[in-house]
């Protein structure tokens, strides 16, 4: 499925991919080589605040938070690997994507579609 800002009206990714079980997200990006066109949209069962780590994974990444109404709540550039990070906002929906996709693409409150 492709990812666009509705708000901006421009393209993010022409590739996504829907984790939606515990086990694919709880592996996310771990181990892969690289994401190049291809993102990772996760579904959570309630907006909550998420907690995400960067551990075994080899590049940076961008993370796009979105609400209930899939509206930019919180954004991470350039999260890099072996890191951490907490979401400012809680969110329902998580975009990893790779790293550039954020910039000048996205801001805060922009509607996100797939």
């Amino acid at each position: 499925m492709a990812i666009r800002n509705e708000t901006r009206e421009t393209a993010l990714l022409p590739n996504a991919k829907r984790l939606r079980n515990a086990l694919s997200q709880a592996h996310g990006l771990m181990f892969r080589r690289r994401i190049t066109d291809t993102g990772y949209v996760f579904e959570f069962s309630r907006p909550q605040r998420l907690g995400l780590h960067m551990l075994f994974v080899f590049f940076p990444i961008d993370c796009i938070f979105l609400d209930e109404d899939r509206k930019a709540v919180d954004l991470k550039e350039g999260f890099r690997p072996f890191t951490f990070y907490t979401s400012r906002q809680k969110a329902k929906y998580l975009i990893e994507a790779p790293a550039g996709t954020i910039e000048g693409k996205v801001r805060l409150g922009d509607r996100i579609s797939w």
